[in-house]
């Protein structure tokens, strides 16, 4: 009887852990309908799981010696269902706004409601976390395979949220909800690699407020000057790595770092001396990040390359420019094409947008292609604590391979990279 209600319990367990993988899903999509739907399913698949291993037969098999551990660990494993959709993704589905549309500007007040909520979460999650490391290892095959797929959706789960929750404290700042605040938005040429993403390829200035931004200049990268001297210190350790070729004076070496909140300070550094305009943040973008804005924005018409869209603005960007003005006559024109898209994205958002605008922005900044510094050391101590941060790991031994093109080819998209570890 026990048997076959483990195999049960492990059924309604495997069943509530793809409906937490679903809600999950549902949530970033903004369909907070189906995420309440398939909520309740979890609840009640974890609820049934509970009631199977429960009772006075559980509790004594519990204390056996060969049986204690599977025991303990199997309605562990349960419980820990259990807190994850009632006490984490719970409050989470009844805590996102109802509309997540842009209308030329970010809603910052429903931005605003959900920090608390999300910080909660994020705490809860945290205890969840520690509750399952903590549970008895029983080395029974499924109850291990049971628990590695639990602890990869909570650990996916945790990521995301502590994402959201970072993003609901800094965005109302940086976007101007508490008074104007001033932007370095920085394209980076992937055809050039660097390692936060590409050779800096183009700038512009933003302002921001209400949630609403304005472009206020932009320029190639022709248009960048070099400070002759360093706009900031960043240790002696970072000026025998990076001094060489000049990190903290120079735009083309801003982010030879691959730690973006080093190369952050330096471009805001850079802004503020070269620019002459003080900035409270800089973001990084890429071509892949104005591709994910435009598959919610739909396309824009750049000037010098024609309709841009989610689809082909990553070939034609790092591509076909290339092949269109590959002449030397032609450089300047090309030099412009990476500013023109910029501008013209910028300027999209100005105007309302019916796509899923803050998913597509979530899986730029999840994938590394969208990343934000703020010069407020509060602001950056939130956000190094998410993807969109940047920030390489302060402690422990990591590895981390990046790619740096100093050769000029503008070669980078055709190559394809595969990194092995044993």
């Amino acid at each position: 009887v026990v048997g076959f209600q483990a195999w049960q319990a492990r059924h309604d367990l495997v069943q509530a852990r793809s409906s937490i993988e679903r809600a999950r899903q549902a949530v970033s999509d903004g369909d907070q309908a189906r995420a309440r739907d398939l909520l309740s399913q979890a609840r009640a698949q974890s609820h049934r799981a509970q009631g199977r291993v429960t009772g006075w037969v559980w509790s004594a098999y519990g204390h056996l010696p060969a049986s204690g551990a599977p025991t303990r660990e199997a309605r562990g494993l349960i419980e820990v269902t259990d807190a994850v959709t009632s006490q984490v993704l719970g409050p989470l589905v009844s805590s996102a706004p109802s509309s997540t549309s842009w209308t030329g500007q970010a809603d910052l007040a429903a931005v605003r409601r959900t920090a608390g909520p999300l910080g909660t979460a994020d705490a809860r999650l945290t205890q969840v976390r520690a509750r399952l490391a903590g549970l008895p290892v029983s080395h029974v095959r499924q109850l291990d395979r049971a628990r590695a797929d639990l602890s990869r959706s909570v650990a996916a789960l945790a990521v995301d949220l502590r994402d959201a929750a970072v993003a609901a404290r800094v965005l109302p700042a940086l976007l101007g909800g508490d008074h104007p605040t001033h932007l370095l938005l920085v394209a980076q040429n992937q055809a050039e690699e660097r390692a936060t993403g590409g050779l800096i390829g183009a700038y512009a200035l933003l302002s921001a407020k209400d949630g609403r931004l304005t472009l206020l200049r932009s320029g190639a990268d022709t248009d960048l000057v070099d400070a002759a001297h360093p706009v900031v210190d960043l240790g002696a350790d970072f000026t025998a790595r990076y001094g060489v070729a000049q990190a903290t004076s120079t735009w083309r070496s801003a982010n030879l770092t691959p730690d973006l909140p080093s190369a952050g300070a330096i471009l805001a550094g850079l802004s503020a001396r070269q620019l002459g305009q003080a900035v409270d943040g800089v973001v990084l973008v890429d071509p892949v990040a104005l591709a994910h804005v435009l598959g919610a924005t739909g396309p824009v018409d750049v000037p010098g390359l024609g309709a841009m869209s989610g689809d082909n603005a990553v070939a034609l960007l790092l591509k076909d420019a290339y092949a269109r003005y590959a002449s030397a006559s032609d450089q300047a024109v090309r030099k412009e094409v990476l500013r023109n898209a910029l501008d013209r994205v910028v300027l999209r958002l100005q105007q309302p947008v019916s796509g899923q605008l803050a998913r597509q922005l979530a899986s730029a900044a999840a994938s590394g292609h969208l990343q934000a510094y703020a010069t407020d050391a509060a602001l950056e101590g939130e956000l190094r604590r998410s993807r969109v941060g940047g920030a390489l790991p302060d402690s422990g031994p990591f590895l981390f391979v990046v790619t740096q093109d100093v050769g000029g080819s503008k070669l980078d998209y055709y190559l394809h990279r595969a990194v092995e570890y044993d």
